[in-house]
């Protein structure tokens, strides 16, 4: 064998010495990266779950207040017309100028 090929399979074998290990860290890497994403995607999940049941809620309660609101508002309205009513009954009427 010559130099050149011993210096040659040398390099390949000092280069595989080091990228090995280092692939195995990177997949090692990669398969941690991949593990806490599925995890933060569990969590995103459950958090927009629970939005989803909070808006839910939020959204009835609102819709009972405003029900509520506008029967209050009706009653109030109808209850000013009535006095408003009364009261012009029972004013005298003006004598006209003529």
């Amino acid at each position: 064998m010559s130099g050149e090929m011993i210096a040659i399979i040398a390099a390949a074998i000092a280069l595989a010495s080091v990228l090995v290990p280092g692939m195995r860290g990177m997949r090692r890497d990669m398969q941690q990266m991949e593990l806490r994403l599925s995890e933060i995607t569990e969590r995103m999940s459950a958090q927009e779950t629970r939005l989803t049941e909070r808006m839910a809620t939020l959204e009835t309660k609102l819709t009972e207040r405003m029900t509520r609101l506008e029967t209050t508002l009706t009653e109030r309205v109808a209850r000013l017309e009535g006095l408003f009513e009364g009261s012009m009954r029972s004013r005298k009427p003006r004598k006209t100028r003529n």
